[in-house]
């Protein structure tokens, strides 16, 4: 079953770039077959990124077939939306798309800041933590933009960092400079807790674990542990793309004291009782509008601040970094602050 629905998947990418290609071959007969050629081109360097899991198509192949992912989808939807208007369309159509990728891609890599109090059972020396999640480490978010978001934490100065999974884009190997990352990560200066997203899973799997035990982040795989009167869950990902070494274990038991649970899909905050905050991220807002009506669909809480009627609060990061097309159009990469009363 999952084979046929990656078939269908990459039979309506192929198709829906087809369309693009034809726009431009229908307005340009004399190099129709160029644009066939270019767009077909662009398509293989998005599949390849895309199907290659256990070693790096190269960071020029990367990124241009994850900014072609972007900029072919978009086209698709907008020459498409564009047949429904009575006049001709098309340099109407590719003006929009062109300036919308281009905001999309500047507006993806522009962190912001988003602040949330929470209120805690009973007092602990912990009083300020940051969040991310969804870095998605790879062939477009890389040791320099990544350096940025350390930097963007330092300034914080928060007495505790906790990353809530997809640090990693499901392929290590398209890391460029995974030792200058490593170096990144031991320059926070707030004692660090990761936990596994869905991404951070498959063939590389094994390289990513043994990449994060080179560095002082600490890895918590459904373990717990107390830090200053607060003790921290980490759980692991509850559909993991690929291996992700042991499957997910039941709920560690639990002490009584402050507690936050890491858990990277929102989908589980159901599950859990007598903790004080939930951190979660994956859903990425949508990422891309309207993506974000269907996140708020599947999930109770898909992105913000939430207190559950069992009185647990949750929080659910939009992400610092992005999936796929490095665009964000109507969400934002952030990073969350989260004051603890």
């Amino acid at each position: 079953m999952f084979m046929i629905i990656i078939f269908i998947v990459l039979a309506l990418y192929i198709a829906a770039n087809y369309f693009v290609a034809l726009q431009f071959a229908t307005m340009f007969p004399s190099f129709a077959l160029l644009s066939y050629s270019i767009v077909a081109l662009l398509t293989l360097t998005t599949l390849a990124t895309m199907l290659v899991r256990t070693k790096s198509v190269g960071a020029f192949i990367g990124k241009l077939g994850n900014y072609w992912m972007g900029l072919g989808l978009l086209a698709f939807v907008i020459f498409a939306i564009s047949k429904l208007l009575p006049f001709p369309s098309f340099y109407i159509a590719l003006s929009l798309t062109l300036l919308l990728f281009g905001y999309g891609v500047w507006h993806a890599k522009q962190i912001k800041l988003t602040n949330y109090e929470v209120t805690l059972s009973a007092p602990t020396a912990i009083k300020h933590a940051v969040l991310i999640s969804d870095v998605h480490l790879g062939y477009i978010i890389d040791d320099k933009h990544f350096a940025k978001i350390v930097a963007r934490i330092n300034v914080l100065e928060p007495d505790v960092v906790l990353i809530a999974g997809d640090l990693f884009d499901s392929n290590f190997a398209a890391i460029k400079q995974p030792n200058k990352i490593a170096a990144l990560l031991n320059t926070i200066t707030a004692p660090s807790f990761l936990i596994w997203g869905n991404h951070d899973a498959g063939d590389t799997f094994d390289a990513m674990r043994a990449f994060i035990a080179t560095t002082k982040v600490t890895l918590l795989e459904d373990e717990v542990t107390i830090i200053n009167g607060l003790q921290l869950v980490g759980r692991k990902d509850i559909h993991p793309i690929g291996q992700q070494g042991l499957p997910r274990a039941p709920m560690p038991t639990l002490q009584a004291m402050p507690t936050i649970v890491l858990d990277h899909q929102p989908s589980t905050i159901n599950n859990y009782h007598d903790v004080d905050l939930i951190v979660s991220g994956h859903t990425h807002k949508g990422q891309l509008f309207p993506f974000g009506l269907i996140t708020k669909k599947l999930f109770t809480v898909d992105y913000g601040y939430k207190r559950l009627p069992s009185g647990v609060q949750v929080v659910v990061s939009s992400g610092v970094g992005f999936w796929g097309p490095p665009m964000r159009i109507g969400t934002k990469s952030e990073i969350v602050s989260l004051k603890l009363q």
